[in-house]
C-alpha cells in the first residue's frame, strides 16, 4: 500500500533496511529534499540509536536518534563531542544501555 501512496518513500524504506548499518548517514541532502530520509532514522532508532558515522563529507560524527537521549545530552556535566564519549558522559547523561553500550 505504501508503494501506491508514495513510491519514493517505499523504495527508501526498502533501501534503508537492506544496507549495512555502517553505510547509513544522515548527511544525504537529496533524501531530505525528497522527504525520504525518515526510514533511515526509523531503522537507526530501532537498531542503533546512538549511531557513529565514520565517513561523511563533514567528518565523523555521532547521530543520536531517540528523543530522550537527545534531550539528556545538553544536561550533561561532561563534554560530549563527535570524537569522544566517555563513561562519564554516558553516566551523567543517562543514555539507556540499549543506546550507548557500543560507545564504551
Amino acid at each position: 500500500m505504501l508503494d501506491q501512496i508514495n513510491p519514493a518513500l517505499a523504495q527508501a524504506t526498502d533501501h534503508a533496511y537492506s544496507i549495512p548499518l555502517d553505510q547509513i548517514g544522515d548527511g544525504w541532502p537529496e533524501r531530505f529534499r525528497a522527504d525520504t530520509i525518515w526510514p533511515y532514522f526509523d531503522r537507526l532508532r530501532k537498531e542503533d540509536p546512538v549511531h557513529y558515522c565514520k565517513d561523511s563529507e563533514f567528518g565523523p560524527y555521532w547521530s543520536v536518534t531517540k528523543y530522550n537521549d537527545i534531550m539528556a545530552l545538553p544536561t550533561s556535566n561532561c563534554q560530549v563531542s563527535s570524537r569522544w564519549m566517555s563513561q562519564c558522559t554516558v553516566n551523567s547523561v543517562g543514555l539507556s544501555s540499549q543506546s550507548w553500550h557500543h560507545l564504551i
